[in-house]
């Protein structure tokens, strides 16, 4: 049984962590209980004690973390806690930019170079675009939608435009791509009565049947009919499982299947195949108590590994290879020694600077550019390699020089706006010369224009290339080739090829039941547990470590970095120091002794899908995109299949499942998404768009440098893609991954590990050569988890349509369940009363916070990948927001769905959704159980509704009926006129004065209702959403007026000029000031806070004295709301409560009685957010009231007995400026910081305790 021992300190904060293994983690804290240090004691192999250090602000940000080796990695925030710089400890600096929603719109590398987001005032990205250092925008990629939030477009930079096209439920049931400008790609989707996806028809209309069982768990696949395969069990694959839901039998055609078996713990132990063309090696696995894998078979023993207490891998030993690792205290790889030798690498601030290959022995050092890439490699005797970088972060020119300063050999690339490889040019290697490349609309490779001459290339709606050249191709409706000018193929009913002929000559493949090819023409393989090749016709091969990157081939030596890249090889006495290019192909070779260099001996090109087309020398067996080819077949090992670049296909069929993108990817036999030059494919079961950023001799060498390289935004724009290989393959047919078993697995695991560790150290530095394709797959990955929800009924969808589209991220689908664990949510299966869903509308809100606190949450925790993350996307998605009920005539925001009764004002609901609520509960009684203003509508409603819910949802429904009380007295209030006073009619606009709608439409501020719901902004925290108008006033008669002249492109009289006619004391937000000005005290030049975030600055101001009838509303909780300038909105303040006496403390230490025994307001009976939303009115807008702090009850967080009232603040304030629910701690924070920003004088905050007066100097701490 696996354990882990946790100890905490008095205030439960973590002091120990002891896993299962014994390995442990100690952490200690400050006197705030902020964590200051982790140390993990490392056993293995040696003991060590390696401790990281964290650092804070005032604010209680993290920054600073300081490594076990000393590295140091900074952090800079915003006022409002927003990470606005990061510099590595390498010095490499990253730039982030927020919209006034708080997401994060703008990323800046250290050379300038910029990604830029836009969102639409629904929280929908509207266009991704790339800028250079001097800001002028290289390519856009735009997104349209529909009401309900589905995207309907994806528009490239060129303008050519996806379209999606859904049904009455949301989902998806066509997509249709540009191919020409009269030729398009159209795909559709059936799904059935609970929403599972039942049937994909590719372009060619071929129809992919799909079955779940009453778990909704996959079933069976039925691919389409063919002429050599028409019957339909010589096409399905079925899926047995077994009580817990694991896949225990998988079957495909032609009597072939697949048993497995798990431990107690869910992990693959044994797995066993039967028919086939072959005879199937049992395949078994062991673990240890940390669930990593210990042991996987091979056909002559055992292979077995051992680890570190942080999980990497020490030693490996075994039929398949030996090896030791070693690594610095930052978990580095500082050693390898396998078969070829020993390899060294060394590191400066945590970035790799130097390789010492295991084979030649030949130091390469590393120098990086202000943006973290690689910029020189140098191989010593004054051999140095440099690349070049355009605007975009690519790869644009890579040349290596010797001692006299002399060209050797050169490669440079060009590209258009979508990020294809558009032209090659190279010297000093095998064919060199200038090559070009072209492409269809669907992204596609059509032609190559060469010194040789011009290939072209075509293609069908399915994806299957059926031109190159003069040769021309077939394919069955299945995506197998037929017949390609040169051979005719055949193939088993499960899809793996089975014979070629050419000329009457038929020669022969076979294939194990895993689908593992075992005999090729001549040639035969066995393969380990890993699925790597081991022999080959009798010749061993060798690995080092879990990787599937071969060391030794029985001929060949291969010596290998950190990351498995390939630094040399060694044949007898011949060794090499080796070069690949951007693809990761293994091009050229050099003779480390050859200090003059003059020339390349070895070299090699090939044609665009990987066939050797020239050779000078020998450059070695690895080559197309650095994989291991066999000589004597010229097929790839890709991992999980091989390759043939003759044909540009696979040679069997992929086991994984196409979820979402571009419908290419639904062919189970492509390669690299037709476009080879801009995909590789790392592990033989999807296309991996290339980074193109420098290698230092392979496509794995950035994977070495990820301490500094891997960033958290690659999560977004590269790890949508591992989310979606990973989920889409533990859910498919033909290859159910397990534990620690799978190549596919390890590198996910990988970079989700590595992609943690920089967010969580604040290194997140995106790349801005994330191309159009990958954002597009995110945004059509997260579209097809929000297709997938399960369906509840036609009204309850309506509802929930408005909270689930500002959702796009894959992550957070993936990442929903550790922190949704022990939360009741609505089922698919409620019933909405009809009685309910008559007075239901939607109220649009933005949920922005909800999706990022998901997101950074579960970054941080990251939960591993889950196979449930469609059904956390269920219950996710049934977070209603706002809902709107028409009672009396009157809107009153009160959040349901399913008849819940409360309130939907707290953003997400603060995770109250945690019961079901049915019957006939009507909002009516809600508002009239608030008593005053609409008594009338009456308690016997909402009893009829709270009797409905029985026994202990009754009680969960009477708390979320307090938490509406406070929103039904607001309204009521400014119904019957008694909204508490306000600023008064005197501040104001005039009648036409138009104001920023929550639906994103303007609207004269005359002819705004009561219950209308504008968007409003606290602009102290960032914090935006939509608010109820809880009242309407109007003032006539002689009003002192400003008319305030606005530029909406610059300050200072630059761009179009608008006007705004407000009452001398309005105020209004100027943003660069950080405080509200009155329109009489306006300046030009002051910049105002907008919501579409365009510049817009006060250019002149008039002052005028005239009868007029001016306007002005109370906004519920913000009580903010923008007014538009022309087309832009402006930040004002609402005519809110006026404040002369606030009360604030404990609530169990009498603060309710105390206020109301001295008539001063307090907010014990709202809820936490709208509460710490009145306070930060309070504390910074209304500077004249006086706030009382009671302080009995205060205690110091440090369990320190006895405080002074100065310390027992101090410790509040600073208590509350961390990430926690503790509302009086936070409240205290809120008022420290109205006094350092110089919105609130000190004397007007009052301290008392036991009914005395305990006032104090203001802190330090505070400035002034």
């Amino acid at each position: 049984m696996r354990r882990q021992l946790t100890a905490v300190t008095r205030t439960g904060e973590t002091l120990t962590v002891t896993g299962p293994t014994g390995a442990q983690v100690q952490s200690t804290y400050d006197d705030l209980d902020r964590q200051t240090t982790q140390t993990r004691v490392e056993r293995y192999p040696v003991n060590r004690n390696l401790v990281t250090k964290l650092g804070y602000d005032d604010a209680a940000n993290l920054t600073s973390i300081t490594s076990p080796t000393g590295a140091v990695t900074s952090n800079t925030y915003n006022s409002v806690g927003d990470l606005i710089r990061t510099t590595a400890p390498n010095g490499a600096v990253t730039h982030f930019g927020y919209d006034y929603f708080g997401r994060k719109v703008r990323v800046s590398d250290g050379l300038g170079r910029t990604t830029r987001a836009s969102y639409d005032l629904f929280g929908n990205l509207t266009s991704d675009a790339n800028l250079n250092a001097d800001g002028d925008v290289l390519r856009t990629q735009r997104y349209g939608y529909d009401e309900a939030g589905n995207m309907v477009s994806s528009k490239d930079p060129y303008n050519v435009v996806t379209t999606y096209e859904y049904d009455t439920a949301n989902r998806l049931v066509r997509q249709i791509e540009p191919v020409t400008d009269t030729e398009s790609i159209t795909t559709s989707f059936g799904y059935d009565a609970a929403g599972n996806r039942t049937r994909y028809t590719d372009g060619r209309g071929n129809a992919t049947i799909y079955t779940f069982n009453t778990l909704g768990l996959p079933e069976s696949a039925i691919e389409p009919a063919t002429s050599s395969h028409p019957t339909t069990p010589d096409r399905t694959w079925t899926v047995g499982y077994d009580a817990e839901g694991r896949a225990t039998r998988i079957s495909a055609p032609g009597e072939t299947s697949r048993q497995r078996t798990y431990d107690a713990a869910g992990r693959l132990t044994a797995e066993t195949g039967s028919g086939g063309e072959s005879t199937t090696a049992a395949r078994s696995l062991g673990y240890d108590k940390a669930g990593r894998l210990t042991s996987v078979s091979a056909p002559t023993g055992t292979n077995t590994y051992t680890y570190n207490d942080r999980g990497a891998v020490l030693s490996t030993s075994g039929p398949s290879g030996a090896a030791t690792f070693g690594y610095d205290d930052d978990g580095q790889m500082t050693t390898r020694t396998d078969v070829t030798g020993t390899a060294t690498f060394g590191y400066v601030k945590g970035r790799l600077t130097s390789l010492t290959d295991s084979i030649t022995e030949q130091r390469q050092n590393l120098t990086y550019d202000a943006a973290g890439e690689v910029k020189t490699i140098d191989y010593g005797a004054g051999r140095i390699r440099t690349f070049g970088y355009d605007d975009l972060g690519r790869v644009n020119s890579d040349t290596l020089k010797n001692a006299a300063n002399a060209v050797v050999a050169s490669v440079a690339y060009g590209f258009d706006l979508n990020g294809h490889l558009t032209s090659k040019d190279t010297t000093g290697t095998a064919g060199a010369g200038n090559n070009t490349y072209t492409y269809d609309k669907a992204g596609r490779l059509t032609g190559w224009t060469s010194p040789a001459g011009t290939i072209t290339y075509a293609w069908d709606a399915s994806g299957n290339r059926i031109r190159a050249g003069s040769k021309t191709a077939t394919y069955d409706a299945r995506n197998r080739l037929l017949t390609d000018s040169d051979y005719t193929y055949t193939y088993s009913p499960r899809g793996t090829l089975r014979s070629r002929t050419s000329s009457g000559l038929s020669e022969q493949y076979a294939f194990d039941a895993f689908d593992r090819l075992t005999t090729a023409i001549t040639q035969t393989y066995q393969y380990d547990g890993l699925d790597r090749v081991v022999s080959r016709t009798g010749t061993t091969f060798t690995y080092a470590g879990l990787g599937d990157d071969v060391v030794a081939d029985g001929v060949e030596y291969f010596a290998r970095g950190p990351a498995d890249e390939l630094l040399a090889t060694g044949q007898g006495s011949d060794e090499q120091l080796s070069l690949t290019d951007a693809h990761g192909d293994v091009v050229a070779a050099f003779d480390p002794a050859s200090t003059s260099l003059t020339t390349l001996n070895d070299s090699t090109s090939y044609d665009p899908f990987g066939k050797k087309i020239t050779s000078i020398g020998d450059t070695g067996n690895l080559g197309f995109q650095g994989d291991w080819t066999d000589p004597q077949t010229g097929q790839v090992d890709m991992g999980a299949r091989w390759y043939d670049p003759g044909t540009g296909a696979f040679t069997s069929r992929d086991s994984v499942d196409y979820t979402s993108g571009d419908s290419i990817l639904a062919n189970r036999y492509a390669y690299a998404a037709g476009a080879p030059l801009d995909f590789d494919d790392p592990d033989g079961h999807w296309p991996k768009w290339l980074k193109r950023a420098a290698r230092s001799v392979s496509n794995g060498y950035h994977a070495a440098t990820n301490f500094v390289s891997s960033t958290a935004s690659w999560a977004w724009n590269y790890g949508t893609r591992l989310w979606n290989q990973g989920i889409s393959a533990l859910r498919s047919f033909g290859q159910m991954l397990y534990n620690g078993a799978t190549r596919l697995y390890n590198k996910a695991k990988t970079a989700v590990e590595n992609t943690y560790r920089h967010i969580k150290q604040g290194v997140t530095n995106l790349r801005t050569n994330a191309t159009n394709w990958a954002k597009e797959q995110a945004r059509a990955a997260a579209q097809r988890i929000y297709e997938a929800k399960k369906a509840v009924t036609n009204a309850a969808k309506a509802a929930v349509r408005q909270a689930i589209k500002f959702t796009k991220l894959p992550v957070v689908a993936a990442l929903t369940k550790p922190l949704l664990a022990g939360v009741k949510l609505v089922s698919g299966g409620i019933k909405v009363m009809a009685s309910v869903v008559a007075v239901t509308q939607q109220a649009i809100r933005d949920p922005d916070k909800f999706r990022q606190k998901l997101f950074l949450e579960a970054a941080q925790r990251l939960a591993p990948l889950v196979e449930g993350a469609n059904e956390m996307w269920d219950k996710a998605t049934q977070f209603v927001e706002d809902h709107a009920a028409e009672i009396a005539g009157i809107a009153v925001a009160c959040g349901a769905l399913a008849g819940a009764v409360g309130s939907a004002v707290t953003g997400y609901m603060n995770g109250k959704r945690g019961w079901d609520l049915a019957g006939e509960t009507a909002l009516g009684g809600l508002f009239g159980a608030a008593g005053g203003a609409a008594g009338a509508v009456g308690g016997a409603a909402l009893g009829a509704g709270l009797r409905a819910l029985g026994g202990g949802m009754r009680a969960a429904g009477g708390k979320a009926v307090s938490a509406g009380l406070g929103e039904a007295r607001t309204i009521g209030r400014g119904l019957m006129g008694r909204s508490g006073g306000c600023l008064g009619p005197g501040n104001s606009f005039t009648g036409d004065t138009k104001v920023l709608m929550a639906d994103g439409s303007h609207k004269p501020i005359r002819y705004v209702k009561l219950g209308d719901r504008v968007l409003a902004t606290d602009p102290t925290t960032g914090r935006t959403a939509p608010r109820v108008v809880t009242a309407l006033i109007v003032g006539s008669g002689t009003k002192q007026l400003v008319d305030i002249t606005v530029t909406v492109d610059g300050p200072r009289g630059s761009g179009r000029a608008e006007t705004i006619t407000a009452t001398a004391g309005h105020p209004f937000w100027i943003a660069d000031q950080h405080q509200w000005r009155e329109a009489k005290d306006l300046k030009p030049g002051y910049t105002f806070e907008t919501a579409d975030h365009r510049p817009a600055a006060v250019a002149a101001t008039h002052h005028r004295t005239q009868p007029e009838v001016v306007h002005n509303l109370t906004v519920d909780t913000l009580h903010t709301y923008y007014v538009v300038a022309g087309t832009t909105p402006v930040l004002v303040h609402n005519c809110g409560t006026s404040y002369t006496h606030v009360a604030l403390g404990l609530r169990a230490h009498g603060l309710r009685e105390s206020a109301e025994a001295n008539g001063h307001t307090h907010f014990l009976d709202d809820t936490l957010e709208d509460a710490l939303a009145n306070v930060r009115d309070v504390a910074n807008s209304h500077p004249g009231a006086t706030i009382h702090v009671r302080m009995d009850g205060f205690k110091m967080s440090n369990g320190r007995a006895s405080a002074s009232p100065a310390e027992l603040f101090e410790d509040a304030y600073r208590e509350g400026g961390g990430d926690n629910w503790f509302t009086t701690q936070r409240e205290m924070n809120i008022l420290g910081r109205s006094v350092r920003l110089g919105n609130r004088e000190w004397e007007s905050i009052r301290f008392t305790m036991d009914g005395k007066s305990v006032n104090f100097p203001r802190p330090g701490f505070l400035g002034g």
